[in-house]
């Protein structure tokens, strides 16, 4: 599955890939990796220590701007 990992632990950590191969994050690093189901990587990310997101989610829809009030027209200060 591709998806984004991003390391959040203190030390490095190796995914297994579908390829067979291992990636290897550093703290803090983030890489789209065709991820290989793995026990480890379900575990770190349980703990909080990985964080995995899907590629091709939809991002969560952006706030409704609220429209712009319309101000009354100024009649000057005699009004």
């Amino acid at each position: 599955m591709r998806a984004r990992v991003t390391n959040m632990s203190r030390g490095a950590r190796g995914f297994h890939t579908a390829d067979g191969g291992t990636a290897l994050l550093d703290p803090g690093a983030s890489a789209v990796l065709d991820l290989a189901p793995h026990p480890a990587h379900d575990a770190w990310a349980a703990a909080g220590e990985v964080a995995v997101s899907l590629e091709g989610e939809a991002e969560p829809p952006a706030p409704r701007a609220r429209p712009a009030a319309r101000a009354a027209p100024s009649r000057g200060r005699d009004a």
